[in-house]
């Protein structure tokens, strides 16, 4: 079953729209066909069984609280920080790279700080 993850700020509404995070340089995770490569929305598919192994949540959920998006980006960037010091390659048994990881932490960590939330499309 795919799953595309799409942000979302519970302050969204027609007449106001919280702007997402910019992301320099720009995230380069797996897209889908509905989906974005992380800046709005991404395959979160592709990343579930890491996340969900590293992280202890996994992202099947129709939506997804911003405390929760928030844990989820500190477990990630202790990950990411530790890649290379403590030769940390848990992610390579998912088929993602270095960069990706970072990408997620990096995305996790901004739209956590910024109060999205996380919905799931499948």
């Amino acid at each position: 079953m795919g799953l595309d993850s799409f942000w979302v700020h519970p302050n969204d509404t027609d007449e106001h729209k919280e702007t997402h995070p910019e992301f320099t340089p720009e995230l380069r995770l797996c897209g889908g066909m509905f989906s974005e490569f992380g800046s709005g929305s991404f395959r979160g598919k592709v990343y579930s069984a890491f996340i969900e192994d590293w992280t202890d949540f996994h992202l099947y959920h129709e939506l997804m609280d911003n405390e929760t998006v928030a844990e989820i980006g500190l477990h990630l960037q202790r990950y990411a920080d530790n890649m290379v010091s403590h030769d940390l390659t848990l992610h390579t048994n998912y088929d993602i790279s270095e960069d990706e990881v970072r990408d997620l932490a990096r995305m996790f960590v901004a739209y956590g700080a910024a109060g999205f939330e996380l919905a799931g499309w499948w």
